[in-house]
């Protein structure tokens, strides 16, 4: 099932007029506690929104306004902050520009994206100096959100200490166990939020509207181990089917020049395209393991599209692709030989590291274990008359 949890604060939204056009939103100017100043009188306003990084936005302010001089002229400037309805937060550059009407071209981003990028941390999770700390438990290691008070080893919250303005809002159930190794060293945090999430394979998208972050899964994972290894709706660890999709949901959108494309150019790399590829290990006899170990004994491995095939010639099609049916039906039989074969090898191992004496370990001769042995009998039962001391000895 797709992942689409969504929450109203991070929408965006917009009016719309009694003709169904699309009315411009009020903006305002804020302090650093976003509170309100007053409201922004402005022309030209563009708003650009984007789902994995900061949104943008512009517009003109003038100097001068019918009644007079603009009240919020002076105040507007520089790392201003403001707010657009429906869009959120917003830092701002002010670059001023005189002309015979006085005129400024404002440019701002986001503000929880900006204030994050000016934050640095320095951090190491999981490494062999976070396990060296002196204050370390190595009963609670550092998972990506931790939600049973152990602040000290949750990811985020170990994070967030460089910038305690921001809290954490939600994270998804299948990020919260997962354990890896990171370390920064005087990385903003927003940069290093994108480096977890490379890693990781999620997204943190930041509340418009306050400084909360917000971590969503968008790799498929199993519901049942949070394994992140699925192949064909099967995880790989446990094997269970039980599984969840990503962030986001599918929909079936058909894209053309007619509805919302007005031109598509479809263009290949076919400097890019391979048909062969050969394995190599990190040494000879890997290399020839390898070989060993696919169906044909050889290193390459071919692949060809139905326009490469059709590119063929009849007879060398109709041969090929009868080696490739006459080659698969071996392939069970030559898996199961290879797992046979992996099977006794283990056993060999298992017999030869485990089962035979341990080096450093005192070694006799059969006389002496017998000599060893005999001393500790006090007696035995001779089931016959014939049987004697020697011939019990052989026994023993």
């Amino acid at each position: 099932m797709a992942n689409v949890y969504e929450y109203d604060q991070i929408k965006f939204k917009y009016k719309l007029g009694y003709d169904g056009s699309v009315t411009e939103p009020n903006i305002y100017l804020c302090n650093r506690q976003l509170g309100k100043k007053g409201q922004v009188i402005y022309e030209g306003l563009s708003v650009t929104v984007n789902f994995a990084s900061a949104n943008e936005c512009s517009f003109q302010f003038f100097k001068y306004l019918g009644f007079g001089v603009n009240p919020l002229w002076g105040q507007l400037k520089d790392t201003s902050v403001i707010l657009i309805e429906g869009f959120g937060y917003f830092e701002v550059s002010v670059p001023g520009t005189e002309t015979d009407t006085v005129v400024k071209n404002v440019e701002g981003k986001s503000l929880q994206e900006t204030e994050l990028g000016q934050c640095y941390c320095t951090l190491q999770v999981n490494t062999e100096d976070d396990v060296a700390r002196t204050d370390y438990n190595a009963g609670f290691p550092t998972l990506f959100y931790r939600t049973d008070g152990h602040t000290e080893a949750s990811l985020l919250h170990r994070v967030l200490t460089y910038a305690p303005h921001y809290s954490i809002g939600h994270v998804d159930d299948s990020l919260k166990p997962l354990n890896r190794i990171f370390s920064c060293e005087n990385t903003s945090v927003w940069d290093f939020l994108n480096q977890v999430s490379e890693e990781i394979g999620c997204i943190f998208i930041c509340d418009p509207y306050s400084r909360t972050v917000n971590a969503f899964d968008l790799s498929e994972h199993c519901n049942k181990c949070n394994g992140r290894h699925i192949f064909a709706g099967v995880c790989h660890g446990c094997k269970s089917t039980d599984t969840g999709q990503g962030y986001g949901r599918d929909v079936s959108l058909y894209i053309d020049t007619e509805n919302l494309a007005e031109e598509i150019t479809l263009s290949g790399d076919k400097d890019s395209l391979k048909n062969c590829f050969k394995l190599e290990g990190g040494d000879d006899v890997l290399t020839n393991r390898i070989g060993e170990r696919l169906l044909g004994n050889t290193n390459y491995i071919w692949a060809f599209s139905d326009e490469m095939y059709n590119e063929m010639s009849d007879a060398l099609r109709t041969r090929y692709m009868a080696y490739i049916s006459y080659a698969s039906s071996f392939q069970d039989e030559f898996n199961s030989l290879w797992a046979e074969r992996d099977r006794l090898v283990d056993d060999a191992l298992m017999w030869g590291h485990t089962r035979f004496p341990e080096p450093g370990v005192q070694n006799y001769t059969p006389a002496e274990a017998w000599g060893i042995a005999a001393n500790k009998i006090t007696y035995t039962c001779i089931s016959s008359k014939f049987t004697t001391l020697d011939r019990l000895s052989g026994i023993m």
